[in-house]
């Protein structure tokens, strides 16, 4: 099972090397065009008085926000990839050798997950006639 999923995510990962690489060098570029809105080198106290006291950085500050946001996003998406391994690596060594404790998280996650759908459904659906 193991050796089957690691090969669906070899396959799935080879087949998207060409969007990725493409989506990676279209955000470099738009982190470069934009590098001036970048606030996570500014100090916080300074730039919430300079917002107070300047109405034309208090306009800009939703941009600011959101390209912040955004050059976050690789270091994001590298932690996600490192807990993936973990997972999978657990995963790998068989069940069985997982601690009660590993167990009730995923246990949690699982329901938690599902739970979503689920609301998901019933607020797409409009209504909880047929459940």
């Amino acid at each position: 099972m193991s050796a089957t999923l690691l090969n669906l995510a070899t396959k799935a990962a080879n087949a998207t090397a060409p969007l990725r690489s493409r989506i990676l060098k279209a955000y470099d570029a738009t982190l470069a065009r934009n590098a001036s809105h970048d606030l996570s080198k500014f100090d916080a106290a300074k730039l919430e008085e300079a917002v107070a006291t300047n109405k034309a950085l208090e306009s800009k500050l939703f941009k600011d926000t959101v390209y912040t946001y955004l050059g976050g996003l690789r270091q994001r998406f590298a932690h996600a990839e490192a807990e993936l391994e973990v997972v999978m690596g657990k995963y790998n060594k068989g069940v069985q050798n997982l601690s009660m404790e590993e167990g009730k998280i995923a246990a949690i996650v699982a329901a938690e997950a599902s739970l979503f759908f689920l609301a998901g459904e019933v607020i797409g659906r409009g209504t909880l006639v047929g459940y």
